[in-house]
Parts: structure tokens; sequence; C-alpha cells
């Protein structure tokens, strides 16, 4: 049996569909056990019924972050009523997604500075994970020279340099985007979400348009970058 390594983003996916699933059926296995005079539970019955009200209830999103009310409530520790319960500017449903924590904005507030026991091996051990840079808008986890609050609005993932797998960093590819108008349609060079250098549009004949469109020393550097410097740096 093969096992599979899966990444934070991978994870916080996995969690998000698990939880939907089982957040449905522990409605329907709450609903069907009654509470004995000995305080073990006893089958209820085979005549359950679920209202459509509480199914409902089981997917709302009060607050559209992406986050179900129920795993707010129940699994992440986050407010139902406010996207981003860490005030960071980041919502809690894409900080999730992304492999950060929707509870740490990444700043010290007051409660964070007490000092309530300097020396203690305890308090040693709360300053070195909370709060955590990384977790707020300004913090950068995967190095690639990109804010989490830069990622966000790109689409790029902030705990990977390299989003789209194509060997050049996020943050290096959003500096050099280029989006050309060629007659069978856009094409995107350099993009931080998409490894296009092989794309179907890239045929000889579109080489060909876009050098003209874009300038051959532009194009050079393009193609510089792609038969160069891709199959040798790695970020």
């Amino acid at each position: 049996m093969r096992i599979l390594a899966l990444n934070h983003n991978q994870y916080a996916v996995a969690a998000i569909a698990v939880t939907l699933c089982l957040a449905g059926f522990y409605t329907i296995i709450d609903a069907g056990l009654s509470t004995t005079e000995s305080g073990g539970f006893e089958p209820a019955g085979s005549d359950v019924i679920i209202s459509d009200a509480e199914a409902q209830q089981t997917g709302r999103d009060s607050d559209g972050d992406g986050l179900p009310d129920r795993m707010e409530q129940t699994l992440y520790g986050t407010d139902d009523n406010n996207p981003d319960t860490d005030g960071d500017g980041l919502e809690d449903g894409w900080e999730v997604a992304n492999g950060l924590d929707p509870l740490d904005s990444g700043e010290p507030d007051d409660r964070d500075i007490e000092n309530t026991n300097a020396d203690g091996e305890d308090a040693g051990e709360q300053n070195e994970t909370f709060p955590d840079p990384d977790n707020g808008p300004y913090g950068d986890p995967d190095r690639d020279g990109l804010t989490n609050e830069q990622e966000a609005a790109i689409g790029t993932n902030p705990t990977a340099s390299d989003s789209d797998g194509d060997g050049l960093n996020d943050r290096w590819e959003s500096l050099y985007t280029e989006t050309v108008q060629t007659p069978q349609g856009p094409v995107t060079l350099l993009d931080p979400l998409n490894p296009n250098w092989g794309c179907p549009l890239l045929t000889p004949q579109v080489e060909a348009e876009m050098q003209v469109i874009i300038g051959t020393s532009t194009w050079n550097s393009y193609q510089l970058v792609q038969t160069a410097i891709i199959p040798v740096i790695q970020f």
C-alpha cells in the first residue's frame, strides 16, 4: 500500500470535505440515540426524521468566509459571524485552506505581552509559537518574497514558493507576468498560477506573432527564461 504525503493545503481541503460529510452523519446519529437511566445510550428507533431546517443548518455559512458555521464552532474556534476572526485582513476560510492560523493575526496584543512568568518554561514556549508573524498579512511563510496579503490578492499559495510548480519563484513570475493578445487567443507569459510554457497555444506560428507584438528584445528575454533559466533555477 502506498502512503501519500499531503501538504498543508491538501490537509485543509481534506479536513473540510471530511468534516462536511461527518457533520451530517453525526446529526443523524445524535438524533437516533436517547439517554437511558444508567447514563448510557440506546437506539431511539427507526422513525428518526431530520427537518429541512436542521439539514440546512449543517452547511450554513453565515459570514460567507467559506467555512460552514458548524465547522467554525466545533473545529476551528473561529467566529461564525465574522469572516476574519483575528482581524488580520485575511478571511478565515482562505487561511484554513492555505495552512495558516485563522486565530493568529501575527501581531501581539495586550494579552499576549502580559508578563505572567518571564522566567517560566511555559512562558518561553508560548512566546515561540504565538503570535507567529508568518500567520499575519505581512508574513511570508514560504519565503518567496510575497507577503500573505499579496499572495491572497494574486491567488498564489502562501506556503509554497512556487505555486504552479514550474521552477520559478512566485514573486519573480508576478513581477514579469505579461498577457499577449494573439489571433489564436490571449497567452499569459510567466503566470505564477500556470506553468504554461508548454501550453498548446504556444505553437511556432503564435511564438512568431508574439515576437512581432511585444518586440524582439522582450521576446528574447522570455525565450531565455524558457530555455536557460527554468531548467537550472530551483527556488
